[in-house]
């Protein structure tokens, strides 16, 4: 069931993903690991400063700003991306380290720990978990394919991103043929007046 309630936001996890360098595949596991996809999830109190974690990723209180609902979705999704990509930026671009960070189990060098949090998951096992159920979600890192109403004008990969360039070809070719239109049809028009007005 999780897996169906994380994909309902997908389109969403996909962009932000891509916004902070992450693989949606990811972003996707480590949602469903930590909120089963509820936008409305909380964890318990973890402490003084801490507080609850909020929403998807459960994000902690702390990390939102005083104007900013970290039970919407886009918002916790920016927050969360945001902050996994600090996590994986400081320990070199490892992966494993950026989300036991993230969870909070992780020693001086970038180890995932056997810390655990309030529901007895450590730093080693949450990692683990987390890239296990990115498996999963593994297709949401292929570029998202085009309409089939669409498909003919992305006849080499099948995604948007060639529909849009092609489509911008064909929309500049028919402007500029617009142009060429208007003007031999204004110079047709100036030599009738001119004939008309030499008669």
């Amino acid at each position: 069931m999780s897996q169906e309630q994380v994909r309902r936001f997908a389109g969403l996890i996909q962009s932000y993903a891509r916004k902070y360098r992450h693989r949606a595949s990811l972003v996707a596991g480590l949602i469903d690991c930590e909120s089963g996809g509820d936008p409305q999830a909380t964890s318990p109190d973890n402490g003084p400063g801490l507080g609850h974690a909020l929403g998807l990723m459960q994000v902690l209180q702390g990390h939102f700003g005083s104007n900013q609902n970290g039970y919407d979705p886009a918002t916790n999704l920016e927050v969360g991306c945001r902050i996994l990509r600090e996590k994986i930026d400081a320990f070199g671009g490892r992966v494993d380290s950026g989300l036991a960070a993230y969870f909070g189990a992780i020693d001086a060098n970038g180890n995932p720990t056997d810390g655990t949090d309030v529901t007895g998951t450590s730093g080693k096992k949450y990692v683990a978990e987390v890239l296990d159920a990115a498996q999963t979600y593994a297709d949401l890192d292929a570029p998202a394919r085009v309409d089939p109403d669409f498909v003919q004008y992305a006849p080499q990969t099948g995604t948007w991103r060639e529909a849009a360039v092609n489509l911008k070809g064909i929309a500049d070719r028919a402007l500029a043929s617009g142009r060429e239109l208007v003007a031999i049809a204004r110079k047709a028009l100036a030599e009738a007046e001119e004939s008309w007005g030499s008669q």
